[in-house]
């Protein structure tokens, strides 16, 4: 039986800001290993209170975190850039509970962020960020990050390459 996500994708729409957890140490989303299925997940929150109370529980586990506010305007760059850090699930925390969901879910639910995925996958492994080759500035799969190499715009195992040497991608 197939979960429905719509009403939890409108209810995240229909928040003017929403609340995210970051890690301290990367400055980036906060991603965690769910121990039972294995998922790259990231935590969103309706309110700056329940975010807290969560960023909180992490720092007593010795995992710094903060909490970052995301308006409404920013969600389309952020969700649809989330797999490029190898996030595959939400975990979404509003007063009526908690609810996990696939990052494809909002993809599917979402055209905007469907396009905004696949864009950033051309990008990837087109080597050009725009119109406008890059190519010769970055070398032929190197991009505006930094970052050279296969990615992993589907499934899979890719290697990739930060300037410093390899390091493993999973999808």
């Amino acid at each position: 039986m197939a979960i429905d996500y719509t009403l939890t994708v409108k209810k995240i729409h229909s928040l003017e800001k929403i609340y995210v957890l970051f890690s301290a140490s990367t400055r980036m989303p906060f991603v965690e290993c769910d121990p039972e299925e294995f998922d790259d997940q990231i935590y969103i929150f309706a309110n700056e209170e329940l975010a807290t109370a969560a960023a909180k529980a992490y720092a007593e586990k010795q995992m710094p975190t903060g909490v970052i506010p995301m308006e409404k305007s920013q969600y389309l760059a952020f969700f649809g850039s989330l797999h490029l850090i190898g996030v595959n699930m939400l975990v979404f925390e509003d007063e009526g509970g908690v609810t996990r969901m696939p990052l494809d879910e909002i993809a599917r639910l979402d055209p905007k962020v469907a396009e905004k995925k696949e864009a950033d996958c051309n990008l990837f492994h087109s080597g050009t960020a725009s119109s406008e080759s890059e190519e010769g500035r970055y070398g032929p799969h190197e991009t505006l990050t930094g970052v050279r190499g296969r990615h992993d715009c589907g499934s899979g195992t890719f290697p990739f390459y930060s300037g410093s040497g390899f390091l493993q991608g999973r999808g």
